[in-house]
């Protein structure tokens, strides 16, 4: 039996029921015998797949990794999503063409790429001999590729001799291994900010905790890279599913209530970006990009349909100027407070509501013309 989220009535006064209820009703719907085996298929079998091709011909994992993103309606799309998945992410070198990915507007393209990392392999063929072993990887399991990946990198940094605070620092500045223990130990989204020092001693102390030594050395062996590689992907997974089941909930809202599913999403998208450490502009820009958080704020100012013909730094301009009226400032990094986000959001519902109050006056302005004009016909007609 399907799950249907409770919502009494709509607009302001429905969303306060429902994030009154949320954490219960989400729970429910997660706990679903069709959500639950979704769940149990994807945490067996997403570390066996080992390219973009394969993600894309399973469609049951391509089902759940698009809804996870919120694009799954691009499902059909199985040859773009491909091209997406297999495009780099990384910044071009200077001169350099941007890659498929980088070139579309909706970022959320970019973080599923990025999240896979099938287009940021690089180039083996010109790898040391030494290193040439590992390219198999590339046709193997996700699992079985990060393993090899990681026990290369990571037994060059062994051999070097360097210090563990130098080996540490290096694995922070290499980004396919920080992403690689900042997901195995589920650290949190703020632990690069953190100064380098502390970063070193959380990776050290978590380390030492389960594998009993605080080295990086140790990784140069199959047994521990075995075992971050497993907690990778089980944390990977997590993460994923944990989403999966975030926008499913929100897509149950939505069949009920669409603009309730657009707050829900603006909760979690928004919150993210506000506290990233993208510039304001990026941030403003990653807003037009975003379908559901851009319709948020137009709808909040109560913008013309015209306003997505303008320049995008018009566009920006616009936004600031109406976030500084309607908040006291113009930031988009605002919004990682819970107190403005309320406040967006409540003028988001009441400007919608404004949108219907002047479609109803119009139609019903229309509707009177219209009805003057048949009487004035008929009185024509009659004295004619």
């Amino acid at each position: 039996m399907s799950f249907s989220p409770i919502i009494p009535t709509g607009g302001l006064n429905g969303w306060q029921f429902l994030q009154r209820t949320m954490a219960k009703q989400a729970a429910s719907h997660a706990t679903t015998a069709a959500a639950k085996r979704d769940e149990a298929y994807f945490s067996e079998n997403i570390g066996k797949i080992g390219s973009a091709e394969e993600l894309v011909n399973d469609r049951r994992l391509l089902r759940i990794t698009l809804s996870a993103f919120g694009l799954a309606e691009d499902l059909p799309n199985r040859a773009f999503i491909q091209r997406v998945l297999e495009s780099p992410t990384s910044e071009p070198a200077p001169g350099e063409k941007r890659s498929f990915v980088q070139r579309l507007a909706d970022r959320r393209y970019h973080d599923m790429a990025k999240a896979f990392g099938f287009g940021d392999r690089g180039e083996r063929g010109a790898l040391p001999e030494r290193d040439r072993t590992f390219a198999k990887a590339d046709r193997e399991s996700l699992s079985t590729r990060l393993t090899a990946s990681m026990q290369r990198d990571l037994a060059a940094l062994a051999e070097s001799g360097i210090g563990e605070e130098a080996a540490w620092t290096l694995v922070l500045n290499t980004p396919s291994l920080r992403s690689m223990f900042e997901t195995a130990y589920s650290l949190p989204d703020n632990f690069g900010n953190l100064p380098l020092n502390s970063q070193i001693k959380e990776l050290s102390s978590q380390t030492e905790a389960i594998f009993g030594s605080a080295t990086v050395a140790q990784f140069a062996e199959h047994s521990a890279t075995n075992t971050l590689s497993r907690r990778y992907i089980d944390s990977f997974a997590s993460d994923l599913l944990t989403s999966y089941h975030a926008r499913q909930f929100e897509e149950a809202v939505g069949q009920q209530d669409p603009s309730m599913r657009m707050a829900l999403a603006l909760q979690r998208d928004l919150a993210q970006l506000a506290s990233s450490d993208q510039s304001e502009d990026g941030k403003w820009f990653r807003i037009l990009g975003t379908p559901s958080m851009r319709q948020v704020f137009e709808t909040a100012f109560q913008l013309p349909t015209s306003f997505g013909s303008l320049d995008l730094d018009r566009q920006v301009d616009i936004l600031r100027a109406r976030t500084q009226r309607a908040f006291g400032e113009s930031s988009v990094s605002q919004f990682a407070g819970a107190e403005q986000m309320e406040k967006l959001v409540r003028q988001f519902f009441v400007g919608e509501q404004l949108s219907e109050v002047t479609g109803m006056t119009s139609q019903s302005t229309a509707l009177m013309l219209l009805q003057n004009g048949q009487a004035s016909l008929s009185l024509i007609r009659q004295w004619s």
